[in-house]
């Protein structure tokens, strides 16, 4: 067994995290409807803007908050400025609903060319639906939606971020590319 310096750990950890962040879909990207979840922007003025991140249904609201505080980072480093203040912020968790009718393998009525009353068709057609409804299959998921508005400076100020400071912690936890 190789003996264990105690400077390594931490570097040991470090390609640990980044080797199982890897491992798994990258949260951080652009939204597109198709993915769920990923970052947006608007430019709402010459230094403001508006970051979204989408997050995933088991992302938790302040992890959405951080890659959308990265976004923003981002922003500032493309656009030349060197701090950004968070001026609005919501979060908001979306929900959406997705039904499925599952399949009627074996029908109880199946049409059988007998000739019914009006009543027993509308019973008939009551029990059906009935039915339907308890074969559907309804799946609920919350996912985490926050709106950041940022103004960018050139001063620093009280509550303002670096813009620098943020794009290295997001580097160093392996979310941007050096």
């Amino acid at each position: 067994m190789l003996p264990l310096r105690i400077g390594s750990l931490p570097k040991a950890l470090a390609a640990l995290a980044l080797l199982c962040a890897c491992s798994g879909p990258a949260l951080y990207r652009p939204y597109s409807a198709e993915g769920d979840y990923g970052y947006s922007e608007v430019n709402v003025a010459k230094n403001r803007y508006e970051v979204y991140f989408h997050g995933p249904a088991d992302m938790e609201d302040a992890d959405a908050k951080r890659f959308a505080i990265f976004r923003a980072a981002e922003i500032g480093r493309r656009e030349g400025f060197a701090f950004f203040r968070i001026a609005g912020s919501k979060i908001r968790r979306e929900v959406s609903r997705d039904y499925r009718l599952e399949p009627e393998l074996f029908p109880e009525n199946p049409w059988t060319g007998e000739n019914l009353t009006r009543e027993q068709r509308e019973q008939r057609a009551w029990e059906d639906s009935r039915r339907r409804r308890q074969r559907m299959t309804k799946t609920v998921r919350e996912t985490p939606v926050v709106q950041l508005t940022i103004q960018y400076r050139d001063e620093d100020c009280d509550d303002c971020l670096s813009v620098a400071a943020k794009v290295n912690e997001a580097v160093e936890q392996g979310v941007l590319k050096p």
